[in-house]
């Protein structure tokens, strides 16, 4: 069972590499990075908007296929 999630966790961290996104593990039985997870996803977000305010619209699309690409893999 531990060697089938560290694989995923293999194939996980690589995929968000590949498409540029951070990963963090977290736990919510330990409490684990859950608040800086927290943090760092609204401060992403809070930096995309704005960047997304100046950017054109085939731009803005790109980051939704990105978002619908790592939503397929869960």
């Amino acid at each position: 069972m531990r060697a089938n999630r560290l694989c995923r966790l293999q194939r996980d961290k690589h995929l968000l590499m590949n498409m540029e996104l951070k990963f963090l593990e977290t736990s919510a039985r330990t409490n684990l990075n859950v608040e800086q997870v927290f943090f760092s996803i609204a401060r992403d977000i809070k930096q995309r908007l704005a960047e997304s305010d100046n950017k054109p619209e085939v731009e803005r699309s790109r980051l939704t296929n990105q978002t619908k690409q790592l939503l397929k893999y869960r």
